[in-house]
């Protein structure tokens, strides 16, 4: 968390990284594998409002990401790749 301004009518913006236990990612460099993670930013006079906007922002790329990967599972699934 970064204070934007100061004073009395300051910014808080604040930056939160989760990750999920069931999404597994395998670097296409280095060829190690780990767990996904997603991040979320958030900013507003309140630190707590600050950090929900980040938390919700960073759930939100987590359920778009896991949707997406439904989609394209049951596309391959549909043209017998799996």
């Amino acid at each position: 968390m970064n204070a934007v301004t100061e004073g009395i009518d300051a910014i808080a913006a604040t930056r939160v990284v989760i990750r999920s236990d069931d999404s597994i990612a395998t670097n296409a460099v280095t060829g190690q594998k780990g767990y996904r993670t997603f991040s979320g930013t958030g900013a507003a006079m309140d630190i707590t409002v600050s950090s929900v906007r980040a938390y919700v922002g960073a759930l939100n790329k987590l359920a778009s990401f896991n949707k997406d990967s439904a989609v394209k599972g049951c596309a391959l699934a549909a043209a017998g790749v799996c």
